[in-house]
């Protein structure tokens, strides 16, 4: 007898609740459902026991491993391309918020059971929302940002007045703020930039902001609203200095902050944010495969022609779409071959689709499997150029 995927499904969520990722064998895993995802994806969603980061994966590769053994050999359907698992966390208001999402080929999958935990990582997409790991990134943001702006201010009033620009836009206010020992070795001519490095987050907001002029055609927004950016950004700042939980939502609205600005000053001076601009390369072209990956529209064996030819065309408006996305992003300077190698990906894949029109309207039978398989061959090119490049800059 046959099983359905639905059966398959529910009888791994029922194995798997009353199994344990930790030793002790008391914390059985708290699933939440196994389903089908876009008809090609097994997913799992569960609820962790662990908050911490690296023992939230440790789960995750149980419950992965675990798939890819129950959904091997004859359960291990043509069409099943990924398995997927996302943990979650319940808050006071009863809302789910997603810890981290998983995603691995069933090959990759296989490498948990195989002992090779690294390639099973670094072959696997990975986004993570634990409360260690907001923090780290909230550090990380902090620090390149504040970084940033100090690039900025001592550029833009360098191309004005020269190296010794402080006297001339530096309130007195500021001025007289600086430690007793700088101030007196300020006679002994030293450089604008060592005395920028000493002042606090709040310094620099005053200083762009008392000096706006020189800064409006680099922010390109309004000075209050650059106020409120900055204001709300000090705001998570002051959580990450007193080593206060940097909540989702916080954690969401200084990345917004973070990105808004880094492109800002990226797209005048990519020189002064190398490393976010390849982080926010990767970051979305991951989010733009990704989403390939799982909306692809299947068409079925048997399917009518009026229906294949609806489906191919809506998915050559995806990869249209695609490209179009492609051409939007803020490429780093040491990525522009490769960027236009995926693109080239994306370009030839939406081009087979649109041959495979003409020879379905053409009842064309041995060339559109020749397509098929050409297809098939893409779609694979697409998958290895995201895990050997993308997933090498994690």
């Amino acid at each position: 007898m046959e099983l359905s995927i639905q059966y398959l499904c529910d009888a791994a969520a029922h194995a798997l609740s009353q199994q344990s990722a930790y030793e002790d064998n008391k914390k059985k895993l708290n699933i939440k459902k196994i389903g089908l995802m876009n008809n090609t994806t097994i997913s799992c969603e569960f609820y962790p026991h662990a908050t911490e980061s690296m023992d939230v994966k440790n789960e995750i590769a149980f419950i992965m491993g675990f798939l890819a053994s129950f959904f091997k050999e004859e359960f291990r359907f043509d069409y099943i391309k990924n398995f997927a698992v996302k943990a979650f966390a319940l808050r006071e208001d009863e809302r789910d918020i997603e810890l981290m999402y998983v995603m691995s080929a069933p090959n990759v999958a296989d490498f948990i059971a195989e002992g090779k935990a690294i390639q099973w990582i670094t072959n696997s997409i990975f986004q993570e929302n634990t409360p260690d790991f907001r923090m780290v990134m909230a550090k990380r943001q902090i620090s390149r940002l504040e970084n940033a702006l100090r690039d900025v201010i001592d550029k833009v009033f360098l191309e004005v007045e020269g190296e010794f620009w402080w006297d001339k836009f530096i309130s007195e206010e500021i001025r007289k703020r600086l430690p007793r020992d700088i101030r007196k070795n300020f006679e002994k001519s030293i450089s604008s930039r060592s005395l920028l490095n000493k002042t606090y987050f709040h310094n620099l907001k005053s200083i762009i902001v008392q000096n706006w002029q020189y800064f409006s055609n680099i922010f390109h927004t309004e000075k209050d609203s650059f106020e409120k950016m900055l204001a709300d950004f000090n705001d998570v700042r002051n959580d990450e200095a007193h080593n206060l939980e940097i909540t989702s939502e916080k954690s969401e609205k200084l990345t917004n902050i973070y990105n808004n600005l880094m492109q800002a000053i990226g797209t005048q001076y990519p020189e002064f944010v190398p490393e976010y601009l390849v982080e926010n390369w990767r970051i979305q072209i991951a989010k733009i495969v990704d989403g390939y990956v799982q909306n692809q529209i299947i068409i079925d064996k048997g399917e009518s022609i009026s229906n294949a030819i609806f489906k191919t065309q809506k998915m050559i408006e995806k990869l249209q779409e695609i490209e179009f996305k492609l051409e939007s992003i803020l490429i780093p300077p040491n990525k522009h071959n490769l960027h236009k190698e995926l693109v080239s990906l994306f370009q030839t894949m939406c081009s087979s689709f649109q041959d495979m029109i003409v020879l379905v309207e053409s009842n064309d039978q041995k060339k559109l499997q020749s397509a098929l398989v050409q297809h098939e061959k893409n779609n694979e090119a697409i998958q290895k150029f995201t895990k050997k490049y993308l997933m090498s800059e994690v």
